[in-house]
């Protein structure tokens, strides 16, 4: 998979964040196989999205969004890496 997403965001980074801390600020990940990026060529049962249960206000979405980037468990993988 991590090679499927270099091919489709290419000299993008990409970062290796857990369920448990997009859960742990109050977002829900879903699996949505039917909104798979046209092309994308790996099993749309794959594809996932995270985002809020219910509808809220941008400014806190963003905030939940950038405590998440800020956690210290998140990590930017480089090129070489693959994850464990």
């Amino acid at each position: 998979m991590l090679e499927e997403l270099r091919r489709i965001f290419p000299g993008r980074e990409i970062a290796r964040v857990s369920a448990s801390v997009v859960k742990g600020k109050g977002l829900v990940i879903e699996r949505r196989p039917l909104e798979c990026p046209e092309g994308f060529q790996r099993d749309p049962a794959c594809h996932v999205v995270a985002g809020p249960s219910a509808e809220i206000q941008r400014p806190e979405l963003e905030k939940r969004y950038r405590s998440i980037a800020k956690d210290p468990s998140i990590a930017i993988l480089l090129p070489e890496q693959t994850p464990q």
